[in-house]
């Protein structure tokens, strides 16, 4: 339809309505409005505001009481953090994404209508952060809080290093004392650097004097770079230390490999080695190259005491091992099955009632129970603090507690009654119970199997997993028996997974 009034032409178009570019005077919303409750980066947030948190005291050392305000360091430390996220690479590009990108804003804490501020701050700041060892300070803290939530073991770690490209050209790379050598003849002269033989140890970088002319293979270009190296703990994947020094060629390469007697266990599940294969000219088993094994037993001579040497200590490292495998809980500190650093549960055996034996152990009730179970973080905690309590029983108790034994082992039991019996089904339904009227909640229904389907309904729920990969986490041996666990969730199934959730791991809400 078209409206003519005094010459002037109004169109209008019903549902399909008019774009209008008029900005609004007046918005009432903020950054935190625009960002998903379940975005991964609030996660990350809650962590990096820790960890700035416990550094308020090195950045009050930093400033000055008086003049004028600066951006706080805080913003420039999440932004790094930002940078290194989303790969971006330049200041400059990262503050002009900062002017319209709302997730950057949240995270930066930020008002929706802040410029953003210009990249030379970086420039301007850098030595100061630098000289106050913030980065190392931020780094250790963020691998301290994860140690403290047992998120690192002691036990498996790995060592890698890269080379990291220097902000410097090869133009820059000039001789450190005397004069200039005589430039080339031609064109632009100041870069013809071409054909000049330069060494790390007569020129060096006049934008970064700290970096290194480095080839990383014979076919490769020479370029100014560092030397970066990480450890990482393997079971959570977690970086632990970092170090970065001068790039430099011709050091020693030394080989490393398994040795021929590995380990009782398998490497994947990370088992820790029983020994180590380190050569200097190459592995035994690559053809291409000479090894230190190979010319060891060409040309050395072993005598008849090394010999009788090497025979006695594989038959104690055998013995040793066999003990391991065959007695896993030697006493009641050590138990094989149950390993707190790692977060692990080894099921192998239960427990069973019958009237002519009483309680006694046994095979376990179906073969799908059998295996590894992953613990979470609170169940850990709680552990450590029930191991300890029943340490601390057992040494008060009057009387020695009972030996359990199990097709010729003897075992130390996680849970026991108070004076170190085994637990019959009959005691764990009363503690639940207790739990549930402490809890204000009915105990009527409410069983050993409510705890697994409460699990089995939120893994089901959320939405990552199928039922084929949920029955193979709790040990079904088909998804038929998995379904029968799944509760109706109503018409907010993923509202009731995040709520099983919380109930489940009251560090959820962090």
């Amino acid at each position: 339809m078209v409206l003519a009034f005094g010459g002037a032409i109004e169109k209008t178009v019903g549902m399909r309505g008019n774009p209008d570019p008029q900005l609004a005077m007046l918005t009432t919303l903020s950054t935190e409005d625009l960002i998903p409750a379940d975005h991964p980066i609030r996660k990350i947030r809650v962590v990096v505001d820790a960890v700035l948190a416990e550094l308020d005291p090195v950045f009050e050392s930093m400033y000055a009481a008086g003049g004028r305000r600066s951006v706080p360091p805080e913003a420039l430390l999440k932004a790094t953090v930002l940078m290194a996220m989303y790969s971006i690479r330049s200041e400059r590009a990262f503050c002009e994404r900062l002017n319209y990108d709302l997730l950057f804003k949240w995270f930066l804490d930020m008002r929706i209508d802040e410029p953003a501020f210009d990249a030379t701050t970086f420039t301007k700041n850098r030595k100061r952060l630098l000289e106050a060892e913030v980065a190392d300070e931020f780094f250790e803290a963020v691998v301290r809080i994860a140690k403290l939530r047992k998120y690192v073991s002691s036990e498996h770690f790995s060592v890698d290093g890269t080379l990291l490209k220097a902000w410097a050209s090869h133009k820059s790379f000039k001789p450190k004392d005397g004069p200039p050598s005589d430039p080339p003849a031609g064109r632009n002269t100041e870069v013809g650097w071409h054909g000049e033989k330069r060494r790390n140890d007569t020129h060096e970088s006049t934008t970064d004097p700290e970096a290194r002319l480095y080839r990383k293979s014979n076919s490769a270009a020479a370029t100014l770079c560092y030397s970066g190296h990480l450890l990482m703990e393997n079971r959570s994947a977690l970086i632990v230390d970092a170090e970065l020094t001068f790039a430099r060629q011709g050091l020693p390469v030394l080989w490393l490999e398994d040795g021929f007697l590995r380990s009782v266990g398998l490497g994947a599940d990370l088992v820790q080695p029983l020994s180590w294969v380190i050569d200097g000219r190459g592995l035994h088993y690559d053809a291409r190259r000479p090894s230190d094994l190979e010319h060891l037993l060409a040309h050395a001579e072993l005598s008849p005491e090394l010999c009788e040497r090497a025979a006695d200590h594989a038959g104690v490292v055998v013995e040793d091992h066999e003990v391991v495998v065959l007695d896993p809980l030697e006493h009641a500190r050590q138990r094989a099955d149950l390993d707190l650093e790692a977060g692990t549960a080894r099921i192998r055996r239960g427990a069973a009632y019958t009237t002519s034996t009483g309680t006694a152990l046994g095979p376990t009730k179906t073969s799908g129970a059998e295996g590894v179970h992953f613990l979470a973080p609170i169940s850990v905690a709680r552990l450590r603090r029930h191991l300890d309590e029943q340490a601390a029983e057992r040494e008060r108790s009057a009387t020695p507690w009972p030996i359990h034994n199990y097709e010729g082992q003897e075992l130390s039991m996680v849970f026991t009654t108070q004076a170190g019996g085994l637990v019959n089904r009959q005691a764990i339904v009363n503690d639940i119970g207790r739990a549930a009227r402490k809890a204000k909640i009915d105990p009527e229904g409410i069983a050993t199997h409510t705890g697994r389907r409460t699990v089995i309904t939120a893994l089901y729920a959320n939405g990552n997993l199928d039922l084929g990969d949920v029955a193979r986490h709790v040990g079904h041996s088909d998804t038929k028996t998995t379904a029968g666990y799944v509760r109706d969730l109503g018409q907010r199934p993923a509202e009731t997974a995040k709520a099983a959730a919380r109930l489940l791991d009251p560090t959820f809400k962090s």
